[in-house]
């Protein structure tokens, strides 16, 4: 039998042992903004897990009142960026019985009505990455602009696909069984290139790319950790890496291609014993 779930809400959704779905929303220092979004995800019905990467008091007696609404809590030792804080995330999921985890903003990028859009198309495509993607990218912040217009040719060169769109965009559905095979075998980048790296070798393991519009809009607390210098070169550098393993892997995917094989696990499937980066993430997963 599929374990309880931890948090209040997710009894409200659809009954669905093979799909159960979880919010995961990374904070760090978004004491103004995360108790209002995670107010607005409980509404659908979802169950909301909160990965505090070590925040300011502020944000974490705002993760505290967080929790008093009903939503899971994550507290993380040591700040170690947003990658990091998704992949504790993703663990502490794994392990409590979710199948997917849809990753949303603390800050208020993002809309919390296009949660249950997200959710309603990897229901119907449990095995698929949902992405979002912003139709315009005058909408987000001009320090970030330069960075996700670098990010697109480079994964789309990695990939080898025209279908990656604004690969930056944290806003996506990720299936946990193939989420947990990749972590298995490599350890991710643990800052802003995380969601470039995932998403191309996501892909590679052979999902499907489902994209949606949004309509990202400036953080609503005004605080942005992005640094346009360093993350832009982290972005740069993962961009590359990736174009040079996509040439060593080069014949095995075009083979696997043109057989339509894909290694990548079906819903339900057990991953393998992960990657250390993966598993010994210092936190406490107390939820």
């Amino acid at each position: 039998p599929a374990p309880r779930a931890p948090f209040r809400g997710s009894s409200r959704m659809p009954a669905d042992p093979a799909y159960r779905p979880v919010i995961l929303i990374p904070v760090y220092n978004h004491p103004d903004t995360v108790e209002n979004v995670v107010r607005r995800l409980l509404s659908t019905g979802a169950a909301v897990l909160l990965i505090d990467d070590a925040s300011d008091p502020p944000a974490r007696e705002a993760c505290e009142r967080c929790r008093a609404l009903g939503a899971g809590l994550v507290r993380r030792a040591a700040s170690g960026g947003r990658g990091a804080s998704m992949l504790t995330g993703f663990k502490a999921a794994r392990q409590a019985g979710f199948t997917h985890a849809l990753v949303f903003d603390a800050g208020g990028r993002h809309d919390p009505d296009a949660a249950r859009k997200f959710l309603e198309v990897s229901r119907k495509h449990p095995n698929d990455l949902v992405c979002g993607y912003a139709q315009r990218f005058r909408t987000y912040p001009r320090r970030e602009r330069l960075a996700r217009r670098l990010a697109d040719p480079g994964a789309c060169l990695a990939a080898l696909s025209l279908a990656p769109r604004d690969v930056m965009c944290r806003l996506r559905v990720y299936p946990l069984a193939a989420l947990s095979q990749l972590c298995a075998c490599i350890g991710l980048g643990p800052r802003a290139e995380f969601e470039l790296e995932v998403l191309v070798r996501l892909m590679c393991l052979g999902l499907r790319l489902r994209m949606l519009p949004i309509e990202p809009r400036p953080p609503a607390d005004g605080v942005s950790h992005y640094e346009p210098v360093r993350d832009t070169l982290r972005i740069a550098g993962m961009s590359a890496k990736l174009f040079f393993i996509m040439l060593t892997r080069l014949p095995a995917v075009l083979v696997s291609r043109a057989a339509g094989w894909s290694p990548a696990p079906a819903l339900g499937s057990e991953p393998s014993q992960a990657h250390p980066a993966y598993t010994n993430s210092s936190h406490d997963t107390s939820l």
